[in-house]
């Protein structure tokens, strides 16, 4: 269905409340109140009762309690008939009577995750309910205004009661995350081998303005080869995390960075007469050294959430790719080729530099 916007006929009010009931029956809700609100605020439909009336009903569908009350009262004013004046005031005692105001204050942009604490029995309540929840779990900068049914609610976790024709005034802040992941790798270290890692991480956000933003922790076993085999060496990092989701649904993409510092090993030095170091020519004794790294990564992760309505948990793919530079220490840990563990005391190691890539499966969740 197309609804021409410019070219509507504005002195007959009457079809342009048709032409939103259409749009209506063909399932263009807000296309149909984006309709109204325009006649309505025209100067022929502003006394127009049975758009106020219609708005008013849509407003009901959409669980917006502000516009529901406005349209409401206006159309009780402006009714045709003493039967549309008795719905208007039915409506009007019946959004009073049985419903609150929720107001987020904060004003980053943030989800949240909000519940009745007894489901409600009565059909109106419980859709409108199940339309607000769904509502202030998708992303949008505050503050927020939420008309709920009256009753003990909770938000991110925290308990609330609201009034009949009242406002609850909350912070908000939006939910913190939890990410568990197990990630596999690939490292090239300059002038070194090609090294492949597992990870175990775990990451806390939380969101900041637009964006989510908090600390992480990894580690896990480090395999690469040495002349005499493979050999496993561990490591452990920790640092701090970004991202921000673009598109909404069960499967946006998360886009984000890593940075941080921490040990790994994977640096091949060569040692003679207690001296350490690449340039040491003839060796006598060869090290795997475990050195310190400045990383940073960049990722592009792919969610898939339990639900529209309830974004709980999820899993996530997330391909990454950085860098890390990285140096040995002057007297450190390393590990001789034959496996054994020695201690290096390096006399010149310059920074070296690694590229990083590989691939992350992650669940996050919501408690």
């Amino acid at each position: 269905m197309t609804l021409w916007w410019t070219t509507l006929a504005w002195a007959d009010p009457a079809a342009v409340v048709d032409e939103a009931r259409s749009a209506v029956r063909a399932g263009q809700i807000d296309e149909a109140r984006a309709l109204i609100r325009e006649l309505v605020q025209s100067p022929d439909g502003r006394q127009y009762g049975e758009g106020w009336w219609l708005l008013a009903q849509l407003a009901v569908q959409r669980a917006d309690l502000d516009e529901a009350l406005r349209a409401a009262d206006r159309a009780f004013v402006h009714a045709p008939d003493d039967a549309a004046r008795t719905a208007a005031e039915a409506l009007l005692v019946w959004l009073n009577d049985r419903f609150g105001t929720l107001h987020i204050t904060s004003k980053a942009e943030a989800s949240y995750l909000l519940k009745e604490a007894e489901p409600y029995f009565e059909t109106e309540l419980r859709e409108w309910s199940a339309t607000a929840v769904a509502a202030v779990q998708q992303p949008s900068p505050g503050p927020r205004r939420v008309g709920l049914p009256a009753g003990t609610w909770t938000l991110d976790g925290q308990s609330l009661v609201v009034a009949p024709g009242e406002v609850t005034e909350v912070s908000g802040g939006g939910s913190a995350w939890r990410d568990l992941g197990l990630g596999v790798g690939a490292s090239v270290i300059g002038g070194g081998p090609t090294f492949a890692a597992a990870h175990l991480h775990v990451r806390w956000d939380a969101p900041v303005g637009t964006f989510r933003v908090g600390l992480e922790a990894a580690g896990g076993p480090h395999l690469f080869p040495t002349w005499e085999g493979a050999l496993v060496a561990t490591s452990g990092r920790v640092g701090a995390t970004g991202h921000a989701l673009v598109g909404d649904g069960t499967r946006p993409m998360r886009l984000g960075l890593r940075a941080g510092m921490g040990r790994a090993p994977g640096t091949p030095l060569t040692c003679r007469e207690g001296t350490c170091g690449p340039d040491v020519d003839v060796p006598d004794l060869a090290l795997w050294a475990t050195r310190t790294d400045a990383y940073l990564h960049v990722d592009v992760g792919f969610d898939q959430t339990s639900s529209r309505a309830a974004r709980t948990w999820g899993v996530s793919v997330v391909p990454f790719a950085g860098a890390a530079l990285g140096w040995v220490d002057r007297q450190g840990s390393a590990t001789r080729l034959d496996g054994a563990g020695a201690t290096s005391w390096v006399a010149d190691a310059p920074a070296t530099f690694s590229a990083e890539a590989g691939l992350s499966l992650t669940v996050f969740f919501r408690p």
